[in-house]
């Protein structure tokens, strides 16, 4: 039962981490944005010349914490994997 519950536990938190339409629509004060919607309106500020070295800075650090909770789930999510037999 780790398995899929540490399985099902890191794939939620993906969702919810990187969920850019409900803070687009249910958040209006920039101080409230969450990352995501942070590095899509460096798009908008910098329209005329994009800032791609801050974008892919800002997208390094939005990715630390999914790769932290995969690396602490990684033994649990090989073993189910394995278990289930999905090649």
């Amino acid at each position: 039962m780790k398995g899929a519950v540490g399985t099902q536990l890191t794939l939620w938190f993906m969702g919810i981490w990187n969920d850019y339409l409900a803070p687009t629509i249910f958040l209006r004060s920039e101080k409230n944005w969450t990352l995501q919607v942070v590095i899509r309106s460096f798009n908008t500020y910098y329209s005329i010349q994009s800032d791609y070295a801050l974008i892919m800075a800002a997208s390094v650090i939005a990715m630390l914490p999914t790769i932290t909770l995969f690396f602490c789930f990684q033994r649990v999510i090989i073993e189910s994997v394995a278990i289930s037999g999905i090649k």
